[in-house]
């Protein structure tokens, strides 16, 4: 089948494809005093779900989901049973003076710039995950996300 071996050669080469070819490298920032009106400005502007938290020095503290804030339990008792949508749910934050700090998630995985895409891939399938950090020497050097990979993998394919 010809199909078969264009996925077993596309595959082969997103195996062979490091994470730095893939990653993105200039991300918005999000550091663990910010306030969550600002982060909430920045989620709805880039197509990651989660970004990493940092430190002044750059390195990785944790996480911040989008989908953790739409679901807090404050905002469902705030609007009780009416629409709970984006534009309430910055009214709710403008209001309160919540930081990042008071949402922030542990990473379970992190990836190196050298680990293999394909490897990458799996571990988000797995986990369930869209968005990861790559860190290199305890620093947070870019994001790589499933979006990302399904992107290179369909330009490999198109190559073929």
């Amino acid at each position: 089948m010809i199909g078969e071996r264009s996925f077993k050669k596309s595959s082969s080469l997103l195996k062979r494809m490091k994470v730095k070819e893939v990653m993105i490298k200039n991300y918005p920032k999000i550091y663990l005093n910010d306030p969550i009106d600002k982060v909430i400005q920045i989620l709805t502007k880039v197509p990651e779900s989660s970004l990493p938290v940092v430190d002044k020095k750059n390195r990785i503290i944790g996480e911040i989901d989008q989908h953790e804030l739409l679901l807090l339990d404050v905002g469902k008792a705030e609007f009780g049973h009416e629409e709970f949508n984006l534009k309430r749910i910055k009214t709710l934050f403008k209001k309160s003076k919540k930081k990042v700090a008071d949402f922030i998630n542990q990473y379970d995985l992190i990836v190196s710039p050298e680990d293999d895409v394909l490897d990458v891939a799996k571990k988000m399938y797995e986990e369930d995950i869209s968005t990861l950090p790559v860190v290199k020497e305890n620093k947070v050097v870019g994001i790589i996300t499933d979006i990302l990979i399904l992107k290179k993998y369909k330009a490999i394919r198109d190559k073929d």
